[in-house]
């Protein structure tokens, strides 16, 4: 059995078999497969700004009202549209075989189709403001989905430069995660000289470190997943990875990812992609 509850300040409703708003059928369950978070780190006097982006996805619930009699389907209808104002943010709980889920939602004004005596069809929405379901009975950073798709994407663009040479990563997931890191030389001297590009987790202090010396507008893809390691004007450059280097992993909680290069006459910039692996549900 499945059924849907919403909490806020205006009251309780609950959508199942045994309330007066039957739930004949629900859409976008799983809601949003992406969350996107942005981090901009200026180099102007050391001055950081943070952006989180992430689009509400709207979960749909259909089903129908049934009254004891004609005479309290009015009562019935006000009530939805009064705790469903279209206004007012509140938890929607999902609870599935003995398991609950919870997220927070927005609530849209419902619609209601031609009343047949007793009963009267509804369509309720919410936008969820999570792109991921949380277990109530766990600790609130606990986030599951409620399918077995355990890939969500993070996509976290990151200037480095003396400055500003560390950023921090967040894996809100429950193990460790692999990453993609876009380097792009923004600034190379006339005639290259020798250089050592360092990608290093200050958490782990596990470092990838490459003996290159890349062009203007160069730009370098490492992948921890695939272990590879190129550059898109020379090919595969794996061969120029220093020995005692290591693949980059985002451990759980936070990161701190830094970036450096042994020749000042370099200038790079780094584009980090990851996804948090959700485990159970």
């Amino acid at each position: 059995m499945e059924y849907f509850k919403f909490v806020s300040d205006r009251g309780t409703i609950e959508f199942s078999l045994t309330s007066p708003y039957k739930m004949s059928s629900h859409e976008n369950l799983n809601g949003a497969e992406t969350q996107s978070s942005e981090m901009r780190f200026i180099n102007l006097d050391g001055a950081e700004y943070e952006n989180i982006l992430y689009e509400p996805d709207e979960l749909t619930i259909k089903g129908f009202i049934r009254g004891e009699s004609k005479h309290t389907l009015p009562y019935l209808r006000a009530n939805l549209f009064k705790i469903l104002n279209g206004k007012d943010k509140g938890v929607l709980y999902y609870i599935c075989e003995n398991e609950e889920y919870f997220t927070e939602v927005l609530t849209l004004r419902p619609s209601v189709g031609t009343r047949i005596q007793n009963v009267l069809d509804f369509t309720a929405k919410f936008l969820r403001l999570a792109p991921l379901w949380k277990k109530s009975h766990l600790n609130k950073a606990d986030v599951y989905k409620i399918t077995k798709k355990l890939k969500t994407t993070f996509t976290l663009p990151c200037m480095f430069s003396q400055r500003t040479s560390a950023v921090s990563v967040v894996n809100n997931g429950d193990t460790d995660s692999p990453c993609i890191i876009k380097i792009k030389c923004t600034l190379a001297p006339v005639e290259a000289g020798e250089n050592v590009i360092t990608i290093k987790n200050a958490v782990t202090q596990k470092k990838l470190e490459i003996n290159y010396s890349p062009s203007a507008g160069e730009q370098i893809v490492i992948d921890s997943e695939k272990c590879t390691v190129e550059s898109l004007k020379e090919g595969n450059i794996i061969n120029r990875m220093k020995t005692g280097s290591e693949f980059i992993y985002l451990p759980p909680g936070v990161n701190e990812i830094e970036a450096s290069v042994s020749n000042t006459d370099y200038e790079i910039t780094a584009h980090i992609e990851y996804y948090g692996v959700i485990l159970g549900v």
